[in-house]
């Protein structure tokens, strides 16, 4: 996530160094940038807050095939 800002800020200073790109598309640019970072982070707590939900979910197929495994053990035994 770092890395995407700092090549925003790369290409930023590059136009603001380079003296032949006009003040608006300077602008437009550092306006991209904020644009970029503000989604990256609404990505990273949406990406927190559905850990949680991960894990249970990880969780509740582990069981599930917990008792699927004994049920298979169970049902071989009486054969």
């Amino acid at each position: 996530m770092k890395t995407i800002f700092t090549v925003g800020a790369v290409v930023l200073a590059t136009c603001l160094l380079s003296g032949c790109v006009n003040e608006q598309k300077v602008n437009q640019l550092a306006s991209n940038v904020q644009t970029l970072n503000a989604k990256i982070a609404r990505l990273e707590q949406d990406m927190k807050a559905l850990r949680p939900q991960i894990y249970a979910a990880k969780s509740d197929a582990n069981r599930a095939n917990t008792r699927l495994d004994a049920q298979d053990y169970f049902d071989c035994l009486r054969c």
